[in-house]
C-alpha cells in the first residue's frame, strides 16, 4: 500500500481548503484550493496529542532503530491544489480535526 492511500473503510469529510480521511493512526488531507500555507493542527479541541508531537515522537523512534524516514514528514508547509499531507495520531479517536492555515482556523468533523 502506498504511504499516501486511503483505504475503502475510510472516512471523508471536508472543510474549505481541505478534504481529510481518517484511517487508524493517521489523517490524510488533500488541499482543494490553488495554494495553502499550513502552520498546525490540533486533536479533538487539544484534547489528544498534538499531530505535531506524535510527528517528532515517531521521526525519533525511526531514526534510533536505523530506519529510513521515507515519506514520514512534517505536516507543515505550503501546498498547491490536489497536494496531500499526513497528520499522525497516537491513542485517540479523534472526532475533530483543527488545521491552522494561512492565518484561520479550519474545523472538520471526522468519522
Amino acid at each position: 500500500m502506498h504511504f499516501f492511500s486511503i483505504s475503502a473503510g475510510a472516512e471523508e469529510a471536508s472543510s474549505g481548503p481541505f478534504i481529510c480521511a481518517s484511517d487508524p493512526g493517521v489523517i490524510i488531507c488533500q488541499v482543494a484550493v490553488p495554494s495553502i500555507t499550513v502552520t498546525d493542527a490540533k486533536l479533538n479541541r487539544g484534547a489528544c496529542a498534538s499531530p505535531l508531537e506524535t510527528f517528532s515522537i515517531y521521526k525519533n523512534e525511526l531514526k534510533s532503530m536505523g530506519r529510513e524516514i521515507g515519506d514520514f514528514k512534517d505536516f507543515r508547509g505550503t501546498y498547491k491544489l490536489g497536494d496531500k499531507f499526513a497528520l499522525y495520531v497516537t491513542r485517540c479517536s479523534p472526532y475533530e480535526l483543527a488545521i491552522s492555515a494561512d492565518g484561520q482556523a479550519y474545523f472538520i468533523k471526522l468519522k
